[in-house]
């Protein structure tokens, strides 16, 4: 999923960039508070409390504090998502 404004992109259950959550951070997956949450509003928290049911564990803190770094690197635009095959096309 090539992710631009983030509203069609689940947060926790797409691949978006190179990772998908769920499968690459199963521990801090396990603590979600809305397993379907769009990017974009994942984006919006203010604060790890309202993406995610506190306190975690050592592992999943690890995997947020990589989340977290991500995140950081990453700005959403104004553009629509658009979703690619893994072959690199976007139509079948």
């Amino acid at each position: 999923m090539d992710v631009k404004n983030g509203q069609t992109c689940l947060f926790w259950q797409d691949t978006w960039g190179d990772v998908n959550l769920r499968v690459n951070s199963p521990e801090l997956f396990s603590f979600a508070k809305n397993k379907f949450i769009s990017v974009a509003k994942a984006w919006n928290q203010n604060s790890p409390n309202q993406l995610l049911h506190l306190p975690i564990l050592d592992i999943a803190y690890d995997q947020f504090q990589d989340l977290s770094l991500r995140m950081t690197d990453r700005q959403l635009a104004e553009d629509k998502d658009s979703c690619t095959y893994s072959w690199g096309r976007i139509s079948y």
